[in-house]
């Protein structure tokens, strides 16, 4: 037991979640992480106390992979992290990420200067409290700066002196994931769920066939695989969904309902069934769904434990997408 922020901490409570390989990297990390962008704000607010305690629980039940970024919440979610999980360093992975400069000026923008990620990745470790960063990420890059040696350079460098153990790229699209591959990256992270399904194809199987690790993140699909949301939801200003357009929202929306009535004896939410249907693809090495309560969290974890879905479940979903997809596009 130990005390943070006036909460006690019981790390022998932890359990045994099912791991997988990150690549070629030598990690093995669980099959479910934690996402902590939500715990920075981007869904709206989260107390700070509730942000520690999600940290808390994710370790407390058997979760060794965090991944967050300096950008999240201007360095909260960092901060939260290192509070929560600096006394049982050795026992986490901990990923972060760089490329989004809100430290000069107001108004953030993108900077992957060599001696800006020098300086970034210092202050991240202090928020983390800690002297290494397992995996050090770009922060979905511009096509450009995956070509510039400087950039592979200083990552190179960094690694080299211990600062980071391997490094990788958080991608947006497929090109962007087929020359982060090519230059070296250790690490892809992406976007892949029942509503997204671009890396499918070609990013997922090609990292895999090169040994590079697989992060995927929103499995959600922002939350919309909750089933929570229609298309008349209203999202606060600090919610970036807000700027979704319509026709996206409607596409989320009839599938999620489709799918909630198709499982809704299955003895799953909807959620679970999502992150389910992402870890029934053996290729990729980790999911890292996000959670603003311990709630969300543990049903999280619950969907994990699971088996992956049947066959039989994933043509039924892979039909709901196919006839829902054809429809909102004419």
């Amino acid at each position: 037991m130990r005390k943070c922020n006036g909460i006690w901490y019981n790390y022998k409570a932890m359990k045994g979640l099912r791991k997988r390989k990150l690549g070629s990297t030598g990690l093995e990390v669980t099959e479910i992480g934690l996402g902590t962008w939500s715990l920075g704000g981007a869904y709206g607010h989260v107390e700070p106390d509730e942000a520690r305690e999600v940290i808390r629980r994710a370790f407390e039940l058997g979760i060794n992979f965090f991944d967050t970024a300096d950008i999240y919440g201007r360095g909260k979610s960092e901060t939260f992290i290192g509070e929560v999980l600096s006394d049982v360093r050795d026992k986490v992975i901990i990923a972060t990420k760089v490329g989004w400069d809100f430290y000069h000026g107001e108004k953030v923008k993108h900077n992957f200067d060599p001696d800006y990620i020098k300086f970034a990745i210092e202050q991240s470790l202090k928020r983390l409290r800690t002297d290494y960063v397992d995996i050090y990420q770009l922060h979905n890059p511009e096509f450009e700066v995956l070509k510039d040696d400087r950039v592979i350079d200083v990552l190179e460098s960094l690694k080299a002196q211990g600062v980071i153990r391997f490094w990788g790229v958080s991608v947006s699209h497929s090109e962007d994931a087929r020359v982060a591959m090519e230059r070296g990256a250790q690490t892809l992270q992406l976007v892949y769920n029942i509503l997204d399904r671009e890396h499918g194809g070609f990013a997922i199987p090609e990292a895999h066939k090169r040994g590079i690790g697989i992060i995927v993140r929103t499995p959600l699909a922002y939350g919309f695989l909750t089933g929570k949301y229609s298309t008349e939801s209203k999202f606060s200003e600090t919610d970036f969904r807000r700027n979704f357009d319509r026709k996206r929202m409607e596409r989320y929306v009839i599938v999620a309902d489709k799918l909630k009535n198709a499982f809704k004896n299955s003895g799953f939410t909807l959620a679970q069934i999502a992150i389910r249907f992402v870890l029934s693809n053996p290729l990729i090495s980790t999911v890292i769904p996000g959670a603003k309560s311990v709630k969300q969290l543990e049903e999280n974890v619950k969907a994990a434990e699971a088996a992956p879905l049947s066959q039989n479940e994933l043509k039924l979903i892979d039909s709901i997408y196919s006839d829902v997809t054809k429809e909102t596009e004419v």
